[in-house]
């Protein structure tokens, strides 16, 4: 597979997994108060100890997700250029 190929299934990729979160992200009923809800302007309330654990763990879901995104574009990287 060429690079311009590689591009372009990594692109449609990442359409895919973009409409996919904006599903889920309809789906699941938080509600519009919680869209732009971050980390850092969320106020814990009382729920510090939750709070300090959800985003650690969202910290290290990123870190991993991210991780496997970089592998796998990279070992197809290096398969087209063989």
């Amino acid at each position: 597979m060429e690079l311009k190929e590689e591009l372009i299934y990594l692109e449609t990729l990442l359409e895919k997994h973009e409409a996919r979160a904006a599903r889920l992200t309809r789906e699941c009923n938080l509600g519009r108060r919680f869209l732009n809800r971050t980390f850092e302007n969320f106020n814990p309330n009382g729920n510090e100890e939750a709070f300090t654990k959800a985003k650690k763990y969202a910290e290290r879901f990123s870190q991993a997700d991210e991780r496997l995104i970089y592998n796998t574009v990279l070992g197809r990287i290096a398969e087209a250029v063989r």
